[in-house]
């Protein structure tokens, strides 16, 4: 029976609403507190990828005495290339030429076994027999190629009907495409000694991040050419200050954006963290660089021999 002066417990509409509300609005402060904590680990885990490139570099350079080239190419430019006694390994990245340091031995002992001597595109691309039988070498997706903030690197696209995988990585060939003066240009045979004697490794670029293309062409790990002349440029290096020689222009380090109909932003370093993308240095350590960084500074930061004193405060 019901007792007048009894009074039930429980939340009026009103109060309802007024907690809903409250819980509503902390969420809302929380959740940039959260997304800005998953991209600082982001931000870890990709300087982690750079350094363990870093370190696979440094073992191929105690095994042949020099670092690899960005790639193999060959005399299709003014100026030429520099020359080099290797004949063969056309257009196969710097990646793909470390694979043994980064615990991908099956794609290295079928590159071994003959088969670098192959065109990359696609009858080099193949292993367990010809082409179109077995594993496609380049469409295999490497953790350690890929950015965390960056889905695209993630993906696997076709081209040709072949699957090709992607990697947010380009090795540092110096100022452009045509200076030949970085440690990762086309041809290339640098070695420690010359950086120690230049620069120094500790202020020079080695490796540094730009998402693969919009169209997903250019920014293949496994090899790549680049546009004429064939220098590997937004393919598998860059320059920090990179020169398209289809229209004469030069295009500096910046942010970028994956919303890209013009397909400029291959041209130049960038990356989906906030503030700047990460750089792997010479002697292995990384660094966010930011956006506003100086351009004579960039500049030196990656020449391995150009004689420019670089401090941390200039970065």
């Amino acid at each position: 029976m019901f007792r007048r002066g009894v009074r039930h417990c429980g939340f009026t509409l009103i109060e309802l609403l007024v907690v809903i509300a409250i819980i509503g609005l902390l969420l809302a402060l929380l959740l940039p507190a959260i997304q800005r904590v998953r991209e600082a680990m982001n931000r870890v885990r990709c300087q982690n990828n750079l350094r363990q490139l870093g370190i696979a570099l440094h073992q191929w350079h105690e095994v042949y005495g020099r670092f690899p080239p960005a790639h193999r190419g060959a005399n299709y430019g003014i100026p030429p290339p520099p020359y080099t006694e290797d004949q063969y390994h056309y257009f196969y990245s710097w990646m793909a030429r470390i694979t043994p340091f980064i615990e991908q031995d099956n794609i290295h002992h079928y590159l071994e076994q003959g088969n670098y001597l192959k065109w990359p595109w696609w009858d080099g691309w193949y292993s367990g027999g010809s082409a179109g039988v077995g594993q496609a070498l380049g469409g295999i997706p490497l953790k350690l190629m890929q950015c965390p903030s960056d889905q695209r690197s993630q993906l696997i696209t076709t081209y040709g009907g072949h699957p090709v995988a992607l990697t947010a990585y380009l090795g540092v060939n110096g100022t452009n495409q045509l200076a030949f003066d970085g440690i990762l240009h086309v041809n290339a045979r640098v070695t420690m000694g010359e950086i120690v004697a230049g620069d120094g490794s500790s202020n020079t670029l080695l490796v540094g991040e730009r998402p693969p293309s919009v169209d997903l062409v250019y920014g293949w790990w496994f090899a790549g050419s680049g546009d004429y002349p064939y220098f590997g440029a937004t393919d598998v290096c860059l320059g920090v200050n990179e020169y398209n020689p289809a229209n004469g222009q030069t295009y500096l380090y910046g942010p970028g954006t994956i919303q890209d109909p013009q397909n400029i932003h291959r041209w130049h370093f960038w990356a989906l963290h906030v503030v700047g993308s990460n750089f792997l240095f010479a002697d292995i350590h990384t660094r966010s660089i930011r956006y506003s960084i100086n351009n004579t500074v960039l500049r030196a930061l990656a020449t391995y021999r150009g004689g420019e004193a670089v401090s941390d405060t200039d970065l």
